[in-house]
């Protein structure tokens, strides 16, 4: 829980937040919009702690404590994923390099040795000899290997078993695809490079590409078709199979809002033939 209190912040004369009560709960997803200029960022440094209130306070539940995603997305570039997910906790890395540095002095002093001791003393508070495996353990459980490579096999079983994970996910991958999509289209048009340009994903429907895209082409198969390829290909089991399947739009959604379907049920040849008819048609 987060509880804002009769929060102030002025920057001179100039009042940007005044008498401001807030409560966020847990469970809860908030999201906080607003014109350019209208104060969110400061608004999420004060709540972060980053930056103090004119006025007023702003607490956290017992044991509680906040990590920030930042908008400098290279800043953790030259990081492995380990050391990004530990950085999330500032209070305990600041101390692991606040210790690394102390024990690496040459002329290490016995003022180093009593602030040494204070801080492996508050290190071991905060569980610190715990921080890496619960890291991993997070990112396992994420379907990221801890040298930062999806884990996609891991990844793929959690989120086909868990709707509410596959939202989550989805949630986060598709938008960032979208909008890269778009501005390589933008820039290819603008480069005048291509003719066509072409999306192969299974979600297309799902996430709105119909309005991006001129047309919508159905690539088909019989579900027994669909079945033992997968099995033969990826080597999928009957389950995984069931909740891949389970989680898509019915072949008939797919049929009736594509301009052309492709029914690859048969060889690659009639496949190609199909191709060839509906490009014949569609130029």
């Amino acid at each position: 829980m987060i509880a804002v209190n009769n929060l102030g912040i002025q920057f001179g004369k100039r009042v940007l937040f005044q008498d401001v009560n807030l409560k966020f709960t847990p469970g809860n997803c908030y999201g906080i919009i607003g014109a350019n200029g209208a104060g969110k960022s400061t608004l999420m440094r004060i709540l972060s702690d980053q930056l103090s209130p004119t006025h007023g306070t702003v607490t956290q539940g017992p044991g509680e404590r906040m990590s920030v995603l930042e908008q400098d997305h290279f800043k953790f570039d030259d990081c492995t994923v380990i050391e990004t997910v530990l950085r999330g906790h500032t209070v305990l890395w600041d101390i692991m390099q606040e210790k690394d540095a102390l024990y690496t002095k040459e002329d290490f002093s016995d003022a180093d040795g009593i602030r040494a001791s204070e801080l492996e003393e508050r290190f071991a508070e905060l569980e610190g000899w715990n921080a890496e495996s619960e890291a991993a353990a997070l990112l396992s459980g994420l379907g990221i290997k801890e040298d930062g490579r999806l884990d996609a096999g891991k990844l793929a079983k959690a989120i086909f078993s868990d709707p509410q994970k596959r939202e989550r996910i989805n949630g986060i991958v598709h938008p960032a695809v979208k909008r890269e999509i778009l501005r390589m289209v933008k820039e290819e048009r603008e480069a005048d490079r291509y003719e066509y340009f072409v999306l192969e994903a299974a979600l297309l429907l799902e996430e709105g590409y119909d309005k991006i895209c001129d047309e919508l082409w159905y690539v088909d198969a019989e579900e027994a078709v669909r079945r033992e390829r997968l099995k033969k290909s990826r080597g999928y089991s009957d389950g995984r199979i069931d909740a891949i399947l389970g989680s898509q739009l019915p072949r008939e959604e797919y049929r009736k809002r594509c301009k052309v379907v492709i029914d690859n049920s048969g060889t690659l040849e009639a496949a190609f033939g199909q191709i060839d008819q509906g490009m014949r048609e569609s130029i």
